[in-house]
Protein backbone atom coordinates (compact mmCIF):
# COMPACT_ATOMS: atom_id res chain seq x y z
CA UNK A 1 0.00 0.00 0.00
CA UNK A 2 0.93 3.54 -0.40
CA UNK A 3 0.25 6.04 1.84
CA UNK A 4 -1.08 9.96 1.25
CA UNK A 5 1.84 12.05 2.64
CA UNK A 6 0.54 14.74 5.15
CA UNK A 7 3.55 16.99 4.49
CA UNK A 8 4.98 17.82 1.30
CA UNK A 9 8.40 20.02 1.19
CA UNK A 10 7.36 21.20 -2.12
CA UNK A 11 4.52 21.35 -4.87
CA UNK A 12 6.47 19.29 -6.99
CA UNK A 13 7.20 16.40 -4.11
CA UNK A 14 5.55 13.07 -4.82
CA UNK A 15 1.96 12.47 -3.05
CA UNK A 16 2.44 8.96 -1.98
CA UNK A 17 4.87 7.49 0.20
CA UNK A 18 5.52 4.07 0.65
CA UNK A 19 5.62 1.07 0.26
CA UNK A 20 3.73 -0.29 3.45
CA UNK A 21 2.01 -3.82 4.31
CA UNK A 22 -1.03 -3.57 6.02
CA UNK A 23 -0.82 -5.43 9.47
CA UNK A 24 -4.21 -4.98 11.03
CA UNK A 25 -7.89 -4.23 9.62
CA UNK A 26 -10.64 -2.47 11.80
CA UNK A 27 -14.21 -2.94 10.85
CA UNK A 28 -14.40 0.78 10.47
CA UNK A 29 -12.40 0.52 6.68
CA UNK A 30 -9.02 2.07 8.95
CA UNK A 31 -5.67 -0.25 8.74
CA UNK A 32 -2.64 -0.01 10.79
CA UNK A 33 0.04 -0.31 8.66
CA UNK A 34 3.66 -1.53 8.64
CA UNK A 35 6.90 0.83 6.93
CA UNK A 36 8.79 -1.88 5.03
CA UNK A 37 11.39 0.68 3.87
CA UNK A 38 14.90 0.35 4.76
CA UNK A 39 15.93 2.72 7.77
CA UNK A 40 17.84 5.58 5.13
CA UNK A 41 15.46 5.99 3.73
CA UNK A 42 12.53 6.84 6.41
CA UNK A 43 11.34 9.97 7.42
CA UNK A 44 12.59 10.77 11.30
CA UNK A 45 9.35 9.44 13.27
CA UNK A 46 9.93 8.68 16.86
CA UNK A 47 6.73 7.66 17.58
CA UNK A 48 6.33 4.01 16.13
CA UNK A 49 4.51 1.32 18.13
CA UNK A 50 6.94 -1.88 18.51
CA UNK A 51 5.17 -5.19 17.40
CA UNK A 52 4.36 -7.92 19.66
CA UNK A 53 6.89 -9.84 18.06
CA UNK A 54 10.45 -9.46 19.78
CA UNK A 55 12.19 -10.60 17.31
CA UNK A 56 10.48 -8.31 14.41
CA UNK A 57 12.36 -5.55 12.77
CA UNK A 58 9.06 -3.92 11.43
CA UNK A 59 7.61 -0.97 13.31
CA UNK A 60 3.56 -0.43 13.44
CA UNK A 61 2.44 3.01 12.90
CA UNK A 62 1.00 4.80 15.70
CA UNK A 63 -2.50 5.52 14.55
CA UNK A 64 -4.53 3.35 12.09
CA UNK A 65 -4.63 5.05 8.08
CA UNK A 66 -8.20 5.17 6.68
CA UNK A 67 -8.76 3.79 3.39
CA UNK A 68 -9.42 6.84 1.38
CA UNK A 69 -6.19 8.19 2.20
CA UNK A 70 -4.28 4.63 1.14
CA UNK A 71 -3.57 3.24 -2.28
CA UNK A 72 -2.78 -0.44 -3.54
CA UNK A 73 1.15 -0.98 -4.80
CA UNK A 74 1.55 -3.82 -6.48
CA UNK A 75 5.76 -4.82 -7.70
Amino acid sequence: MLRLKQERDHKLAPPWEGPFVISKALHNGSYYLVDIRELKDRPDISRKRKRKDPGDVFDETDRPWNIAQLRPFHT
